[in-house]
């Protein structure tokens, strides 16, 4: 059995699935069977559903963060691994699949797209493909602290881009080269409400899900007047990272959604 395997690198909602042609190698299983296989796969259907998952955890579970860019030589390893897993037969893709993209960490971002003169720029978030998506549970969105990606994270928020069983995101700033990339003024570091603006941080974006904000890197922006650099003190960094924290809300670990109606009545029936 062959499954076509959507890329984990489409840029939009246009792009259609195909499959690695290194993974396309990798086909496992003969269209005959041998008596071999066939005692191997009989005793893979009598094991438990959670003995299966532990066997395909261990093959497909790591303990770092996905990052899925094709020029990745640990990514492609990865993916091809996955490949001969979903064409071992039906059972097992779908557990592969439950593993894989449900139970790992993947890193995202946005691609910086310049148009003509470079201070005209966009943002284009690198998802996987559509059919992908809502299989995701937990993903590091890499920021450029820009407008076009604060834009991205407001939508990803409200779930414009089909990442509906989202439970845990980490977003990650850097701040290297930020002033310097987008020309700020080391003195609109002193004056927050002016800095956001510039990055259109006015309103805070709002998760339904359980994250949390990493920052990395210091602070580094154009002297006004000079054409040297310098870093921005520590505690104007530090003030800035608070207030872009309370730029980003999400729900309590350990929160759980009242119950309705309904399942109010269904506890109480339960117990009667």
């Amino acid at each position: 059995m062959s499954l076509n395997q959507p890329s984990l690198n489409s840029h939009d909602e246009n792009v259609t699935s195909s499959s690695n042609s290194t993974c396309k190698m990798m086909e496992l299983v003969p269209s005959k069977p041998t008596p071999s296989q066939s005692k191997a796969a009989t005793g893979w259907q009598s094991l438990p559903e959670e003995i299966k998952l532990q066997i395909i955890r261990y093959n497909l579970k790591y303990p770092n963060v996905i990052v899925p860019k094709t020029d990745n030589a640990e990514y492609q390893r990865q993916l091809a691994t996955f490949s001969q897993h979903i064409n071992v037969n039906r059972d097992i893709a779908r557990l592969s699949h439950d593993v894989f993209y449900k139970e790992n960490t993947f890193l995202l971002a946005s691609d910086e797209v310049v148009e003509g003169h470079q201070y005209f720029r966009r943002y284009s978030p690198r998802l996987p493909h559509p059919s992908i998506r809502p299989l995701l549970r937990k993903i590091v969105w890499s920021s450029k602290l820009s407008s076009g990606d604060w834009g991205i994270l407001r939508r990803l928020s409200r779930g414009e881009y089909g990442v509906t069983g989202l439970k845990e995101i980490t977003i990650e700033f850097d701040w290297t080269l930020v002033g310097l990339i987008f020309g700020i003024d080391i003195n609109i570091f002193l004056e927050f409400p002016m800095f956001m603006s510039c990055l259109g941080m006015t309103e805070p974006v709002v998760f339904s899900t359980e994250g949390k904000v990493v920052f990395r890197g210091q602070m580094i922006a154009p002297v006004p007047g000079t054409h040297w650099t310098a870093t921005v003190d520590r505690h104007i960094q530090d003030e800035v990272e608070a207030n872009i924290r309370e730029k980003l809300r999400f729900k309590e670990p350990g929160f759980k959604e009242p119950l309705l109606l309904d399942e109010y009545l269904d506890v109480i029936e339960m117990w009667l």
